[in-house]
C-alpha cells in the first residue's frame, strides 16, 4: 500500500492558471464566523425538532448527494471523519478488507469533515489528502510515470484530495483554475483527441473557478454548471439528472463542493444509475437499500457546502 500524505504548505498554483481568491480571516472574525455558524445551526435544529430525520441542510457537511451504479463490483463508505489521524486509520482498516479509495473529500476544518468511498483494491494505489497545487502536480507526475491514473480529485481551500490507481495507462490531462468558458474551451479541444472528462470539481467565490481531468473516451459528454456565477447557465442541478436521462445521458462525474458541477456521459451500467441526495442518517439507508437491489456507490459528493 502507497500511504497518502497531508500538508499544509502554502504554493501557487500552475503559470497561467489564474490564482484562487482567498481572504485572510484572523482570530477575532473567525470567532464571530463560529458564533454565527452555531446560532444557525440551532435554529435549524429547533425548527426540526421532533422530526424523525436529520435536517437536510445544516450549512455545514452533513447532507451528501451520492450516484449508485450496477456493475457487479462493491463499495463502501465512511463520513464524519473528523481527524487525518482518523481519516488514516480508516483507509488502513479498508486496506485490510481488500478496499482502496476511489473518491476522497473533506477538509478536517470546523464542519468539513471527510468521507471516503472505497471499492475492491487494485494492484497499487495512493491518496492524499489536503495538499498544495505543487505538491499534487509534483505526486501526480511522479505517478504518471509509473502508470497510475486518477480516479478522483477535487480542490478546496487551494488544496488537493485525490486518489490515483496503477496499472491504468493513458493520455490524461489535469486543469485547474479555469473559467467556466475555460473549461468549454478546454473540453472542446480535448474531446476532438478522443478524451473525456474524468473528474471535475469547482470552487472559489461564486463557484466561478473549475478544475478537470481527462482521460481516454468517447460519446457525447455534457457538462452542466447553474448557480452561482453561472445564474443564466442552464436548469438547477437535481432537474438535469432526469432530463438527460431520458436522453441515456447519466452522472459520469461531479464536484464536491457546494456549486453544483456535472458531467453527463453514457454509461456500462447493466441500470441506469440512481441519483439521491440526503442527510447523513438517510444517506446510509438508501446506500443499504441499494445494495439490495445489487447497485453500489460509485461518487459520493456534499451538498451543504455554499461557498468554494
Amino acid at each position: 500500500m502507497l500511504k497518502g500524505q497531508s500538508t499544509d504548505k502554502s504554493a501557487k498554483p500552475m503559470p497561467l492558471f489564474g490564482v484562487e481568491r482567498v481572504e485572510p480571516v484572523d482570530a477575532r472574525a473567525l470567532q464571530d464566523q463560529v458564533a454565527a455558524a452555531a446560532a444557525s445551526i440551532r435554529s435549524v435544529l429547533d425548527a426540526e425538532q421532533g422530526k424523525d430525520d436529520a435536517p437536510l441542510n445544516l450549512g455545514i457537511a452533513t447532507a451528501l448527494y451520492g450516484v449508485w451504479v450496477k456493475d457487479g463490483r462493491e463499495s463502501r463508505y465512511t463520513t464524519n471523519i473528523q481527524t487525518f489521524g482518523q481519516l488514516e486509520a480508516v483507509i488502513g482498516d479498508y486496506h485490510q478488507q481488500g478496499f482502496a479509495p476511489i473518491d476522497l473529500m473533506g477538509s478536517g476544518r470546523l464542519f468539513e469533515p471527510w468521507t471516503v468511498l472505497v471499492a475492491p483494491r487494485p494492484s497499487a494505489y495512493y491518496w492524499m489528502s489536503t495538499s498544495s497545487a505543487d505538491d499534487f502536480r509534483s505526486k501526480d507526475m511522479e505517478l504518471f510515470a509509473a502508470g497510475f491514473r486518477i480516479v478522483s480529485f477535487n480542490r478546496r481551500h487551494g488544496q488537493f484530495n485525490a486518489t490515483w490507481h496503477g496499472d491504468r495507462g493513458g493520455t490524461q490531462w489535469v486543469r485547474w483554475d479555469m473559467s467556466y468558458l475555460d473549461l468549454l474551451g478546454w473540453d472542446a479541444h480535448f474531446r476532438s483527441q478522443n478524451l473525456r472528462i474524468a473528474a471535475i470539481d469547482r470552487y472559489g467565490e461564486g463557484g466561478a473557478l473549475y478544475a478537470a481531468v481527462w482521460q481516454p473516451g468517447d460519446g457525447e459528454q455534457i457538462i452542466e454548471a447553474a448557480g452561482g456565477q453561472n445564474v443564466y447557465f442552464g436548469q438547477p442541478a437535481h432537474l438535469n439528472v432526469y432530463r438527460y436521462r431520458e436522453q441515456g445521458l447519466h452522472v459520469r462525474a461531479m464536484g464536491h463542493n457546494g456549486y453544483p458541477a456535472v458531467v453527463f456521459r453514457p454509461t456500462d451500467s447493466q441500470e441506469a444509475p440512481d441519483w439521491f441526495a440526503t442527510s447523513a442518517s438517510g444517506f446510509r439507508e438508501n446506500d443499504d437499500w441499494m445494495q439490495a437491489r445489487g447497485f453500489r456507490l460509485d461518487m459520493v459528493s456534499h451538498v451543504s457546502w455554499q461557498f468554494g
